[in-house]
Order: structure tokens, then C-alpha cells, then sequence
């Protein structure tokens, strides 16, 4: 048997003819889980599951069972998968160790198939200990849609982060939605800057430009930055870097923000706005709030893909022809 040991987010490919592949998983303290949606042909017994006639791209991805709505803190994940080659010589992936505990779901690996092979992708098992649940939640939906984009490598930016203190945000934005936008960002950055610079500017003029050392000092902003009785934006915006992308952290955009001569703007808002300046917007608002909580990552992956695009200045690949694509390997193997 040839064993394999792949890392996070490393690939092994095979050829798609006759592609068999089955998937033991192993939880430690025996923790009970479900297996999320598949769309090709499978079958579970136990710990393995069976796969086999793949199209396009998927992922597998596991949750607790019905007994419990989070892993248990502390529970780790432990998978390989079983192939075999053209010569019949079966092969053995070894996946890294998941670090798996308070989270609702998690994805595992990804398949990603050609005319010709199929790509088995590790899921990602980097650093996500240094976020809270909410954020990690976050980076792992984004994640996930950068993985099913077959990008190995996210484009970085370094980052200003542009936090509106002034009374308006006082009155408007409750210490429970200011700390969701925090985690979202955080979750967000924790990728899309990771490796960059990430400079603080707030409303006022009172407050100093910070570098922050990590996209996890964004999380701590909402325990240690508090309103202002200020009205309107004070600070001088002149010294943001004009090659930085900007996240503005408000209730509204400020017109000062709308004719900053950087490219990549994002507004997190509290509210919905009322004109449209052609910059890309998320509102924090109940459903997304409620995603956050329960950790739910495809409610989570479409606005946290949009912010990391506007960002990174990302164009996402076309889709693939999954129609045109089934009819060639139907062809070919038959």
C-alpha cells in the first residue's frame, strides 16, 4: 500500500475512469456525526463512506448528530481516503489532524473533477484556533467557496479598517450588531489580509492611526473601542494609503469614504444604506446575526465571499459546464 500524508489544502490527483474512492472518518471520544449533502453517487456504512462517479465540483463536509448542534470542545478529527491507481495498487490519503470542537459543521475535503482527473483537496486546518467560533465560522464558509473555485492561493491585501465612533453609531448600532460586524471582518481578514499590513483609523480625529499585528485584534475592537460624542467624520483620510483596501465598520458610508481614490472599498453596515454609490455592502442585519450564532456557513459563505472579493479585487472563475461536462464522461466511458 502506498500511504500518502497530505496537508492542509494539498491536492492529489487521479484519473477520473473507474474512481472509487472510501473515506474513513474517526472522532476522538467516539462523538456521533452526519455527513452533509453529496451530489454523486455514495454510500455510508459506519465510518466509511463510499464514493464513486463524481461531477464537477463538491465537497464533503460533517456535523454533529442529531443528539448535539456543535462538536464537543476539544474533539479532533482524524480522516483518511482509500483509492486505487490505474495498476490496481489500492493508495492511502492521509489527511491532517481537524481541530474540530464548538464547531456546527466542517468541510473535509474537497473533489474537484476534469475531463480527465479528479483533484482530492485536504480541508484546511490552519490557525482557525485563534478565532472565536463566530469568526472561525466565517473564514471557514469563505473558505470553502474559494476551495470550490479551485484557488489554491487567496489573493492577500494589506487593509485599512475605517470605524465610524460618532454618536449616529451610538444611537443606531446596539454593542451586540457592532460585535457581529467585528467577528464577520474578522473571520473575512483573517484570509483576505493575513500576511499584510491592517492599519486602524476611526472617525475621530482624537484617535491616533494603529497597526494592528493580526486580523484577531479586529475581534477585540468591540470591547475596547466605544462611541464618541462627535458628529459626522473628523479624522483626516488623507492618510490612508491610496494602494490600501478600505472596510468601513458604520452605520451609513460617509461621502468622505465615497471619494477616497482607492479602488477596493467594502462598507459592514449596520443599516441598510439609503443610496446606492456603487460600493459593495454588507448589512449586518438579523439573518446574518442569527448565521453567526449557529455557525451556519452556507448562509454565511455568499456575503463573506462578496466582501472578500470586493477586498482583494478577486473576479471569481466562470462556473463550469457541469452538463456538457457529464455528457463527455458518459461518452467516454461507455
Amino acid at each position: 500500500m502506498n500511504i500518502i500524508r497530505l496537508d492542509s489544502g494539498q491536492s492529489f490527483e487521479v484519473p477520473i475512469q473507474g474512481f472509487e474512492a472510501h473515506i474513513e472518518f474517526d472522532l476522538t471520544g467516539g462523538t456521533g456525526f452526519e455527513i452533509d449533502r453529496i451530489p454523486m453517487d455514495h454510500n455510508r456504512r459506519g465510518k466509511v463512506l463510499a464514493l464513486r462517479n463524481p461531477i464537477g465540483n463538491s465537497e464533503i463536509s460533517i456535523k454533529p448528530d442529531h443528539t448535539r448542534s456543535e462538536f464537543p470542545s476539544d474533539t479532533q478529527l482524524f480522516v483518511s481516503v482509500s483509492l486505487q491507481n490505474a495498476t490496481g495498487e489500492e493508495i492511502r490519503l492521509d489527511l491532517p489532524t481537524f481541530d474540530i470542537g464548538g464547531l456546527r459543521t466542517f468541510p473535509v475535503l474537497g473533489i474537484f473533477t476534469t475531463f480527465e482527473k479528479v483533484r482530492l483537496q485536504a480541508g484546511d486546518a490552519n490557525t482557525d484556533s485563534s478565532l472565536d467560533v463566530f469568526s472561525s465560522a466565517v473564514r471557514s464558509a469563505l473558505r470553502r467557496t474559494l476551495d470550490l473555485d479551485g484557488v489554491a492561493e487567496p489573493p492577500r491585501t494589506a487593509v485599512t479598517v475605517l470605524v465610524d465612533i460618532s454618536a449616529s453609531m451610538k444611537f443606531s448600532t446596539s454593542h451586540d450588531v457592532f460585535d457581529a460586524m467585528c467577528a464577520f471582518a474578522t473571520g473575512v481578514l483573517s484570509t483576505a489580509s493575513q500576511g499584510s499590513s491592517i492599519r486602524l483609523l476611526t472617525s475621530s480625529s482624537s484617535r491616533l492611526m494603529e497597526m494592528l499585528e493580526s486580523p484577531e485584534a479586529i475581534r477585540a475592537l468591540s470591547s475596547r473601542i466605544t462611541p464618541a460624542r462627535e458628529v459626522g467624520w473628523n479624522v483626516d483620510l488623507a492618510q490612508i494609503d491610496p494602494e490600501d483596501a478600505v472596510l468601513v465598520l458604520s452605520d451609513d458610508l460617509p461621502i468622505e469614504v465615497v471619494n477616497l481614490p482607492n479602488k477596493k472599498v467594502h462598507l459592514l453596515s449596520s443599516r441598510k444604506p439609503l443610496v446606492d454609490h456603487g460600493i459593495s455592502v454588507t448589512h449586518v442585519d438579523a439573518k446574518l446575526i442569527e448565521a453567526l450564532k449557529v455557525q451556519d456557513l452556507k448562509k454565511l459563505a455568499i456575503p463573506a465571499r462578496a466582501m472578500f472579493d470586493a477586498l482583494t479585487g478577486w473576479t471569481p472563475p466562470p462556473a463550469p459546464d457541469l452538463e456538457n461536462q457529464q455528457l463527455a464522461t458518459e461518452k467516454k466511458s461507455s
